[in-house]
């Protein structure tokens, strides 16, 4: 099990634990899906973001009624945040060292009262004998297999 810390600006938000597992469709990295986050007292400074983007998330890209074009618009506004956001995240080691990779996903569900996180995130291939601070660019291919038309 590995143990990661996800940073922002420098400020632990929070931690979440995996067991390595390659995914089959990406050679050059791991891909660990809906980890177990839990957030840090810091995690306020971020949750704004994170909840306005999970609502229009679970409102399919909507914030507020669909008929409203301005619904529309806030929901992009949302995810356009918090995509910049989750690019300012930065992943660290038990150790404190840097972790090359990027977080995919931050969101917060609320289901029955109870509050829990989806967290995803990628993680590239070591091959470099020394660590850099090299963030490479999400990749160009969507995460998912788009149905056949």
């Amino acid at each position: 099990m590995a143990a990661f810390t996800i940073v922002h600006r420098g400020v632990p938000i929070g931690t979440t634990n995996t067991t390595p597992c390659p995914d089959t469709y990406a050679p050059n990295w791991f891909e660990f899906s809906q980890l177990d986050f839990k957030p840090l007292p810091a995690f306020q400074s971020v949750a704004p973001v994170v909840r306005l983007a999970s609502q229009a998330l679970a409102n399919l890209g909507f914030l507020g009624p669909a008929a409203d074009p301005a619904s529309d618009a806030a929901g992009r506004e949302a995810h356009v945040a918090a995509r910049a956001l989750w690019d300012e995240l930065e992943l660290v080691d038990a150790t404190g060292n840097a972790v090359g990779g990027r977080v995919v996903w931050l969101i917060e569900m609320t289901f029955s009262g109870q509050t829990s996180y989806w967290l995803d995130v990628e993680l590239d291939e070591a091959d470099a004998a020394v660590p850099a601070h090299i963030r490479p660019p999400r990749r160009a291919t969507p995460a998912y297999n788009p149905p056949a038309a």
